[in-house]
């Protein structure tokens, strides 16, 4: 095999998380079953990616300096092993900032879908009042405890504990029905039956997410701060702090 066909091999390495990792593992599997809830978290991963970009640049940075200053020495002031030394130095670093490069594109890659998604979703969820906050948020996690519960039956034959206290955590009027479905075994054949009829709600495929998309990567990477009001808002609904 040539250099030419290894680097050609190299090109074809994906760091991170695929496309279909990205929207069906990360955003669907995480969402609860809810639009608003994928929404929720796609924002929670477009966070974590914004500041990964900003501080694997600032990393890049530093490198750069530190390669800056390796080659600003001359070398009459050092011995040679002194001397050799830096040159290692020097490459170990010079393969320290490929590296950094490659993880980059990644996540700039990463972050990108999810801006994508972010806009899209944002579309369909519309705009949030505190009171249609809460009840979306409310709709979520009721239809995340009764997936649970039915996975929990499909694959131990009963429901778990944990499952059972976050559906009696509940406020009485929203777990009165899930309650029946997991105290009641009689009741635990519906709940499979619902399950296996459930089917998670499709991630729209909007053409004109792409540039909004675009325009704020521009900006984080541009700024390193917070995107401009109007553009997207990437807290994630709920939740003051991302994960």
């Amino acid at each position: 095999m040539t250099p030419e066909e290894l680097i050609n091999i190299g090109k074809d390495i994906q760091i991170f998380h695929s496309r279909f990792q990205i929207r069906r593992f990360i955003a669907v599997r995480s969402g609860g079953g809810t639009i608003f809830g994928i929404y929720s978290q796609v924002l929670r991963e477009l966070t974590s990616r914004q500041r990964a970009l900003m501080d694997l640049s600032a990393q890049r940075e530093l490198l750069k300096i530190d390669l800056a200053e390796l080659q600003a020495t001359d070398g009459t002031s050092h011995t040679v092993f002194q001397a050799q030394r830096r040159a290692v130095k020097t490459v170990q670093k010079q393969w320290a900032l490929k590296r950094l490069g490659d993880q980059i594109a990644d996540v700039r890659r990463e972050f990108l879908e999810f801006a994508r998604l972010a806009t899209a979703l944002k579309r369909q969820v519309g705009e949030l009042t505190p009171e249609k906050r809460d009840r979306l948020d409310q709709e979520r996690w009721v239809s995340e405890l009764q997936i649970k519960a039915g996975s929990d039956l499909v694959a131990e034959g009963r429901i778990s504990s944990g499952t059972l206290e976050m559906i009696l955590a509940l406020p009485s009027a929203l777990r009165e029905e899930l309650t029946a479905f997991a105290v009641d075994k009689q009741e635990h054949g519906k709940l499979v039956a619902w399950l296996n009829a459930f089917e998670m709600p499709e991630l729209p495929v909007d053409e004109l997410a792409e540039e909004p998309a675009r325009r704020l990567l521009e900006f984080v990477e541009g700024e390193g701060v917070a995107a401009p009001a109007g553009l997207i808002d990437v807290t994630p609904p709920g939740d003051s702090e991302s994960s």
